[in-house]
Parts: C-alpha cells; sequence; structure tokens
C-alpha cells in the first residue's frame, strides 16, 4: 500500500479513547447535566460515599439516554447468532442513486467491482433515506431515528411550529448540527470499539456534530484518491483492537467532474459538457448559474453521463479498498457496508440536484458483507427497508439493544428467509439543494413499496401522489381529483409527525458558517458567490 492512491498517508497523532477517558467523558457529562451533585455533600466520609451514589446515578442516567445499552432493555432483538465482528466498515458514498448501478439493474458498466461485491454480500433492494440532505440523512442514520422526532427531541417542535418557522434552512442546520440525541456510535465505544471517521467535510466536517462521537475525525476532504490513504494508514495502526471505520465521500456529488479516463467514459463528445460548463461557470447543482439558465436535452444528457463516469470513477477506488482489505487479512472477517445517504436528480422533475422527497433523490443502494465464518448465504432482499435500519443491524450483531423509540429494525432476520410487517417507508424534510424545490422542514413522504408515493407539504397543505404501478419511477402527478388512497396515506404518515410536548419550542442558535465551511459548500454548489 506504498504506492498508488495509497501514497497519500495521515500523518496527524491519532488517539484512540480508552476505557478510562470514556469513562471519565460519561462522568463530566452527567455532572454537566445533574448539576455539581459534590456541593451537596459536606461530612468527608459521607461526602465520598454519596459522591458515588450520585455520581453513579447521574453516570447511569446519561448512558441509558446516551443509547449505551447491556441488550436487556424492551428494545433489545432477540441476541444475535453470531460472534461479534472483530472489525465493522461502514462506507457512505454521497448521492449515490441505486438505480444507476448494475447490481441494481443499470444497462451500463458504472459499478462492475461493487457488482462483484453484491454478488457476494446481501444486498437490499428497495432501500429508502430518511432525508435527502447530507446533515439530516447522516444524524437520522446514526441514531436510528426519524428526522422530525430528533427536531422535536432537540427543540420540542411539533407539526404546526415547523410549519410556521420564519427560517426553514437555518432551522434545519441549527438543529442537526446541536442535537440533543446521542449518536449511537457511543454504544460501539462502550463495548470495546475504536470508532474513527474519515469524511469528504462540507456538512460532515468538524463543527457538524459528529467528531465528539469518534475517537478519530478526520475531515481533510480529497474524495476517495486522498480519503482512503488515510483511512487505512489509522487502520494499520488499529487493526488489532476492535474498530468502526466510517469512510464518507462526495465522489458521485456534484459539479459531475472527475478524472480521466472516467470523466469522458460515458461522455465522449466533451463539447457538450464544455457549453454547459461555460454557461454555468461550472457544472454544478447551486446558484445562481444552473438554476438560471434553460437546460436543453443535450445538456441534461451530459449531466447525467457525467454522473455515471464519476460512479464508475468511484467504484474503481473501491476495488482498491476492498484489495487492501484483503491484502491486510480483515477483509474475510469484517462486517462491511456500503450505503449512500440519498441520490440524485438528472434532469426529472425539472430539477438537478437533490434534497426533496421525489424517489431518485430518495433511493439508495445498501449493500452488507458479513464474516465469512457466519455462513451468511449471498442474497437479494425484496423485503423494503430503510437507512434507520443500518445502525440498528450493527447493535443487533453487536448484542446491544437500542434506545427506546428508535425507528430502525436489525435486518438480521430477513436473512434467513423472514420478513417483517413494514409497509410503509417514511423520508421527512426537504433542504434546497439544486434546480428546483425550496427547503421545508414540513414536508414530508411516505413511500408505499410499488404502489404509491405520496409528497406532503404541511406549509401549503397540499400533496403530490404517484401510482407507482402505472409510472414506476414517479415521474407523473396522479390528477385530480386524487383517489382516496391519498386520504389513507396521509393520515399513516401524519401518524409520524412530531408531537408537542410540555416545554416550549426552543430553536437552536442560528448556524455560524467558518469560512472554510462557506467555500467548502460553495465547491459543491450549496450556494452563490
Amino acid at each position: 500500500m506504498a504506492s498508488g492512491i495509497w501514497e497519500i498517508g495521515y500523518d496527524r497523532p491519532i488517539h484512540t479513547a480508552s476505557r478510562k477517558d470514556l469513562f471519565r467523558c460519561a462522568i463530566l457529562k452527567a455532572i454537566e447535566k445533574h448539576g455539581p451533585v459534590h456541593r451537596a455533600v459536606n461530612m468527608k466520609r459521607t461526602g465520598i460515599v454519596l459522591l458515588i451514589v450520585v455520581a453513579g446515578i447521574a453516570i447511569a442516567s446519561y448512558l441509558v439516554a446516551s443509547g449505551w445499552s447491556d441488550g436487556h432493555d424492551d428494545t433489545s432483538p432477540e441476541r444475535s447468532p453470531f460472534p461479534k465482528p472483530h472489525g465493522i466498515m461502514l462506507i457512505v458514498i454521497d448521492t449515490l442513486r441505486a438505480d444507476r448501478l448494475g447490481c441494481y439493474g443499470y444497462e451500463r458498466p458504472t459499478s462492475p467491482h461493487l457488482d462483484k461485491l453484491a454478488r457476494e454480500s446481501v444486498l437490499f433492494e428497495t432501500v429508502m433515506a430518511q432525508s435527502a440532505f447530507t446533515l439530516v440523512s447522516h444524524k437520522s442514520l446514526f441514531t436510528s431515528q426519524y428526522p422530525l422526532e430528533l427536531a422535536r427531541a432537540t427543540t420540542n417542535a411539533d407539526l404546526e411550529t415547523l410549519v410556521a418557522l420564519p427560517d426553514h434552512r437555518g432551522y434545519l442546520v441549527s438543529t442537526f448540527r446541536d442535537l440533543e440525541t446521542p449518536l449511537l456510535i457511543d454504544g460501539l465505544r462502550a463495548e470495546g470499539y475504536g470508532a474513527a471517521a474519515f469524511t469528504d467535510g462540507v456538512w460532515m466536517a468538524r463543527g457538524m456534530g459528529f467528531e465528539e462521537y469518534f475517537d478519530v475525525y478526520n475531515d481533510e476532504r480529497g474524495h476517495l484518491r486522498m480519503i482512503l490513504p488515510r483511512a487505512f494508514r489509522w487502520l494499520s495502526a488499529n487493526r488489532d483492537a476492535p474498530f468502526f471505520l466510517f469512510v464518507h465521500t462526495f465522489d458521485t456529488h456534484a459539479p459531475y467532474v472527475c478524472q480521466e479516463p472516467f470523466n469522458s467514459m460515458f461522455c465522449p463528445d466533451h463539447s457538450r459538457h464544455i457549453s454547459l460548463a461555460r454557461r454555468c461557470n461550472q457544472v454544478n447543482c447551486g446558484e445562481p448559474a444552473l438554476m438560471q439558465i434553460d437546460l436543453s436535452e443535450a445538456d441534461i444528457r451530459a449531466i447525467g453521463d457525467h454522473y455515471d463516469g464519476q460512479i464508475a470513477c468511484a467504484d474503481t477506488y473501491l476495488d482498491k479498498c476492498f484489495t487492501a482489505l484483503r491484502e491486510m487479512k480483515l477483509y474475510d472477517e469484517m462486517l462491511l457496508i456500503v450505503t449512500s445517504d440519498h441520490g440524485e436528480s438528472l434532469g426529472e422533475h425539472d430539477q438537478i440536484g437533490h434534497g426533496g422527497l421525489y424517489l431518485e433523490q430518495l433511493m439508495v443502494p445498501l449493500i452488507i458483507k458479513f464474516p465469512a465464518s457466519w455462513g451468511v448465504a449471498p442474497a437479494r432482499i425484496k423485503e423494503p427497508v430503510e437507512l434507520v435500519d443500518v445502525m440498528a443491524t450493527v447493535y443487533h450483531v453487536c448484542g446491544l439493544g437500542l434506545p427506546e423509540g428508535s425507528a430502525g429494525r436489525s435486518l438480521l432476520p430477513l436473512l434467513d428467509g423472514g420478513s417483517w410487517s413494514r409497509r410503509y417507508l417514511i423520508a421527512q424534510t426537504a433542504h434546497q439543494e439544486g434546480r428546483g424545490g425550496l427547503t421545508n422542514a414540513a414536508k414530508r413522504a411516505i413511500l408505499e413499496p410499488g404502489r404509491w408515493l405520496l409528497i406532503h407539504d404541511a406549509t401549503a397543505d397540499a400533496m403530490e401522489l404517484f401510482d407507482l404501478q402505472a409510472d414506476p419511477k414517479g415521474f407523473a402527478e396522479v390528477a385530480e381529483p386524487k383517489p382516496p388512497e391519498g386520504g389513507r396515506l396521509l393520515k399513516t404518515l401524519m401518524a409520524q409527525d412530531p408531537r408537542g410536548g410540555q416545554e416550549e419550542f426552543t430553536e437552536a442558535e442560528a448556524p455560524e458558517l467558518t469560512e472554510e465551511q462557506l467555500r467548502q459548500l460553495r465547491s459543491l454548489g450549496y450556494i452563490g458567490d
């Protein structure tokens, strides 16, 4: 691993938190939450005893609130029939649509190496992200909870409050940056797993509320070409202890430009791309350029062609990743998960980008390779699942119980032909990140796979209904008058809406982004100059 894409190493000092560090962290957070308990103790000996008792109660309550569990609570799944994996690796390819991969039926050879992984693994055919906004989707993924429930727990906002928000974008960024609900990484660290994250920055950068849950958090960016060498440098030094390694990349994100030969792989006539680039300043998903010009059919095809080229480029680096894991003798016995946080519109619904609630923005791949010694046969699972199920599955295999109120379910029961009764999939919030659509914290969607997609905007009390039997990709809205199924789906969707508690709405502080964060957002087209 000293040459090729691995020649760029991670040279910063790497610190892995010990059990003592975690215990100290628990004490400090518990005291912060419950108050300076030592002040109530005056007698020296009695004080020591009381301090231990009160601190123990405080620590226990903190651990419960954080989702740390011994696996015996009411939300605990049945004990995993498999031994705990030594290594867990979660790879999130940001903005990757499931239907642009060969293993999901795409005709172009965009993903031969992911396709090979899928043939050796368990592939879930129908997977819905809970948001098409990177920050919100990852917080939902790592807490196993729906976005609006997370928002309610932090700000006590019910649907009526969300409708009346003066600044939906600011609310979503500040609330999901500063969530009260802890990420489930805490439970893995308490089980002795060293946790490291290597991300492509922007919404996954330091300051977005992720880094405190990892022993190592690197957000130096650079796509897989530069992220993977850093990740493997850490892995080489920490492979002997149980590990949870998270890798995130924007390889398939706008501006739809990558290195050759992939940039021209599906778009050899660069005149189309160059023309579009000149008209847009750069081919990006943000404002003002792409938001304000007319796109021809050739322009839209060029965008799709280059998006596919980016997938092929990322796929090649993933192959190098899998090869490196094999060389390290880690591949066979690790739990390896590849997915995405959301998809991308490439001209559908007159949109370029993501953040909305249409199928192409929400349906993502999910491929899980289980340790070889478990004897799990490769399979394609038809049962519909959600991204909130990913960490529920990780917790199950590690013998941990989810916190009360978690929306996710372990996927292990589906491996031997089992099924469950999840009839509907849920997504919540819209965040303008491209051409078309508006940021709206009170916009939600419900999918009845293969039958209906309903999108409801509570701010306007308006709905879009798609008949997926007649229109499998959800391109054309059902005309008025809407069939009665619309009302049935809306009632089911509203059952997931947050309910306000006794406390008043407390909006998080408005986000103050650094110049570096603003630069990164501009580079991906989220904001204009």
